[in-house]
């Protein structure tokens, strides 16, 4: 048995690949009138705290990783029911799609949500005696949303909430 279980991995995963990069800083201007040791200190700074949250991102993406392929080394089971598979993996993609396209402002406290979430359909399959057909419809739920996001997300990015234009609001 594995030491940390697939919903653990999924998470650490989703967070590793949704967590927002700070912005990059802007490059010194010599035109203005701040003082140039201070504004390239504060610069670095902002560096260092990019970089810091870039490697805490692909920590998080390489330990969920490793807990998945883990946990798929381990062995999950066979599968006993067919349309327990297909509901929890509707249920799964449909979360995490409900993650891959919000606002990238927002996306952290989307998973939150997510998670609680998918945490309560999780509960509802251990109940159910499904735990296999929960372990195998994460690993679709995953796949399927990383298809979605090669053949659309890519092609279509989410938009901002300053992007949008209601009609009939002209003044």
């Amino acid at each position: 048995m594995a030491l940390f279980s697939v919903p653990i991995g999924t998470l650490a995963l989703l967070l590793g690949v949704f967590w927002p990069l700070p912005p990059q800083p802007a490059p010194l201007d010599p035109t203005s009138e701040e003082d140039p040791a201070k504004a390239e200190q504060e610069r670095r700074k902002a560096l260092r705290r990019r970089a810091g949250v870039a490697l805490l991102r692909l920590g998080l993406q390489v330990f969920g990783m490793g807990v998945l392929l883990g946990n798929l080394a381990a062995g999950l089971g066979g599968l006993e029911s067919l349309g327990s598979l297909a509901l929890l993996t509707a249920l799964f993609a449909l979360l995490v799609l409900i993650v891959q396209r919000s606002e990238p402002s927002r996306r952290v406290a989307t998973l939150s949500f997510m998670a609680f979430c998918g945490l309560l359909v999780w509960n509802y399959a251990n109940y159910r005696n499904v735990e296999v057909e929960a372990n195998w419809s994460l690993y679709l739920a995953l796949v399927l949303n990383w298809a979605f996001w090669r053949g659309v997300g890519r092609r279509f990015p989410v938009g901002s909430s300053t992007d949008i234009y209601v009609w009939g609001m002209d003044d």
